[in-house]
């Protein structure tokens, strides 16, 4: 029996042949043209035009500068209610550094994202703004004189107000992998920790401290890298609930003794120095504090960052204070280097057993806490009898 195919179905196959030998010279016709190479000399003759607007703007701005500060100090000598001042005209000319700015221009972008918090926008729009011209920084000006500038300004993003530690931390990424300058590639890389380390998201502690490890293997001898030891120590070691390693050193008579010598009593570890005005300014607190427990099993042990010793007595004595101190010979001494101390006065407050109770509260809020402690300790005895 002879099969016959109707006409419809012998046309499926020979389409599809068609098909397949046009495909190529279809997609070929679609394509855009390939764009022609920008030469290197066409490139800077762009740059020197985008240099040229920049400073032409700047100009016009600078003069409408002057004027609105004549006009301020006018209104402010006629005694206008300050509501009824004139406006700086610097809004005004965002939208033209704007767009020399997403073009490249240096100058451009650095002015726009450092005016950015004064412009009068939706917090949204802000923040899109912002995105851009960091995107638009990193991508081509990396190497420009103002990333140190750039990279402050990303230090700021974490705030409530920000772009937010995770959008920014790519752009840090990008610095650190790119620029020339490894001053430059440090900063980015700290900056990033240290976002990290400040954030309230409990996940970023632990990328805090892979960041700040980072930065110890890639630049072992910066700066950077002997502050990062002591700030992976703390965020390792000397977080609340965290027992407090203990420590050996010597008094200012240069006696041995450590800081698990204060178990079984409540130790308020103290780092301070006597040139710091805060530190002036709290010690009477501190003392208070002393005499307020002095029946109860509380100390204070106060480590120094002093260099003159005999001045440094002297500053103790005309004080009236007579805690235990740990005499470090500077900023740099090992008890204050390992712990990463940089802020003065630091404060840790241990319970009997040496656990970190709190960190860095204010004397008040130290008073209530250990005032806590006996009680929670008292409760303790109370319920074993």
């Amino acid at each position: 029996m002879k099969l016959t195919l109707t006409p419809g179905i012998r046309l499926i196959p020979a389409l599809a042949v068609c098909a397949a030998l046009l495909a190529p010279y279809t997609l070929a016709r679609a394509e855009d043209p390939p764009k022609p190479e920008v030469s290197e000399a066409d490139k800077a003759r762009e740059r020197e035009l985008l240099d040229q607007s920049f400073k032409s703007l700047e100009e016009e701005l600078k003069a409408m500068l002057e004027e609105f500060s004549r006009e301020i100090q006018a209104a402010n000598a006629n005694k206008i209610p300050r509501e009824e001042w004139p406006k700086s005209p610097a809004g005004s000319f965002y939208p033209r550094f704007e767009s020399l700015a997403l073009r490249g221009q240096p100058d451009s972008l650095r002015w726009c994202i450092g005016i950015m918090p004064s412009i009068e926008l939706p917090i949204d729009e802000r923040n899109s703004k912002r995105d851009a011209l960091y995107k638009c920084y990193v991508a081509q000006c990396v190497d420009s004189t103002f990333t140190p500038d750039i990279i402050g300004f990303i230090a700021t993003e974490g705030s409530p107000v920000g772009l937010g530690v995770d959008r920014v931390v790519p752009f840090l990424d990008q610095i650190a992998k790119s620029a020339k300058k490894e001053d430059v590639r440090v900063q980015a890389m700290w900056t990033k920790a240290d976002l990290y380390r400040h954030s309230d998201k409990p996940a970023h502690s632990a990328l805090a401290i892979a960041s700040y490890k980072a930065l110890m293997t890639v630049y072992p001898k910066s700066a950077e890298a002997a502050r990062a030891k002591g700030l992976v120590f703390q965020l390792e070691r000397l977080q609340v609930g965290m027992t407090a390693p203990d420590v050996a050193t010597v008094d200012l008579d240069g006696k041995n003794f450590k800081l698990s010598d204060t178990r079984g009593q409540v130790t308020l570890v103290l780092f301070f120095g006597s040139g710091h005005r805060a530190t002036q300014f709290l010690l009477p607190q501190f003392k208070e504090l002393q005499t307020t427990f002095k029946d109860k099993p509380f100390t204070i042990v106060g480590v120094t960052n002093d260099t003159d010793k005999d001045a440094f007595k002297k500053f103790m004595a005309d004080a009236g204070i007579d805690w235990k101190i740990s005499w470090q010979g500077g900023p740099q001494g090992p008890w204050i280097e390992q712990w990463g101390i940089a802020r003065w006065p630091t404060v840790f407050v241990l319970d009997e057993r040496g656990v970190i109770r709190l960190v860095n509260v204010e004397p008040p809020a130290i008073k209530a806490g250990v005032e806590q402690l006996f009680a929670d300790n008292e409760a303790k005895k109370n319920a074993a009898k």
